[in-house]
């Protein structure tokens, strides 16, 4: 094979005096690599990642533990505690799921609503569910809440017995809410007129139980929680109301619940990510938990909630 005019320029130099005999051979030996290694053509540029494939910044770190603020609350099937006080419901398979997924480890901490609020705002809590910016917004002033897209609807209205639906806000005397809940915006003049006066209570079953009782004359709560907990309470005992039923002409509201942090916005990031990727199975697991389905009333629909 013919040598090219490079490689016999040095390899011709036997006549060379000591010095260049010492210095060309290794001058020459790279030129002669240089020109044996074939060119390599650039790699054309790669395709971007799809948005699901690209890494969150400051993700989560593999193995931390977070504290997550929950309500105490049968708040079924959303969420409730078990006989053991562990959490349970739509919320906690969905959570377990995230975090098995991105290798975390998620404490679920149980708390009545008015502590939950003081515990998150002063930074006692990793994460806090359920939570909306449209709650409690003098409790927000001054932080800087990250939320996660929304997680999963809810409507929140005014329940009344069987039967006393489509009476307006004349009929609304009494109004049962649990402690910590504000109810629709729509309600608030009324409220504060006098002319709905507000009785709190510790927890649903009881509330609702008011109203069957004709206690008071309607329970501001979530519908999809009401009716879950009116189809476990035993048969009503005489004297009360045959069934509850949501009136949609009363102020109500239509959401959604979301996740929130003040400390760890990156877990909120990846818990976003991960929902995006896992929408095909969240979807089925909002459908087994009858969480799928939010009853939306346009024009009716005024903020209110924790």
């Amino acid at each position: 094979m013919p040598l090219s005019r490079r490689e016999a320029g040095c390899r011709g130099g036997g006549q060379a005096p000591l010095l260049r005999s010492l210095a060309v051979p290794f001058f020459c030996a790279l030129v002669t690599m240089a020109w044996a290694v074939e060119p390599v053509a650039a790699p054309a540029p790669s395709a971007a990642p799809a948005p699901s494939a690209m890494p969150v910044p400051s993700a989560a770190p593999a193995g931390q533990e977070y504290v997550v603020g929950v309500e105490d609350l049968d708040y079924q099937p959303y969420f409730g505690l078990g006989p053991d006080g562990g959490y349970r419901g739509f919320a906690r398979e969905l959570f377990d799921a995230f975090a098995a997924a991105r290798g975390v480890r998620l404490r679920y901490l149980p708390l009545p609503v008015n502590r939950l609020y003081a515990s998150f705002f002063a930074g006692r809590l990793d994460l806090k569910f359920p939570d909306n910016p449209l709650w409690q917004g003098e409790l927000r002033q001054g932080h800087q809440v990250t939320y996660s897209q929304p997680v999963v609807g809810l409507l929140d209205g005014v329940m009344v017995p069987a039967g006393a639906r489509g009476r307006g806000l004349a009929a609304l005397k009494t109004l049962g809410i649990v402690s910590g809940f504000t109810p629709a915006e729509g309600l608030q003049p009324e409220i504060r007129a006098g002319r709905v006066r507000v009785v709190e209570n510790a927890n649903f079953p009881a509330l609702l139980d008011q109203v069957l009782a004709g206690r008071v004359d309607g329970a501001y709560a979530n519908v999809a929680v009401s009716r879950y907990l009116f189809a476990q309470m035993k048969q009503p005992r005489a004297g009360q109301a045959s069934g509850l039923e949501f009136d949609p002409a009363l102020p109500h509201y239509a959401g959604h619940y979301f996740l929130a942090t003040i400390r760890h916005p990156e877990v909120v990031a990846a818990f976003d990510l991960w929902m995006k990727e896992a929408a095909p199975w969240v979807a089925g697991l909002k459908k087994r938990h009858g969480v799928d389905v939010v009853e939306g009333h346009p024009g009716g629909a005024t903020p209110g909630g924790r």
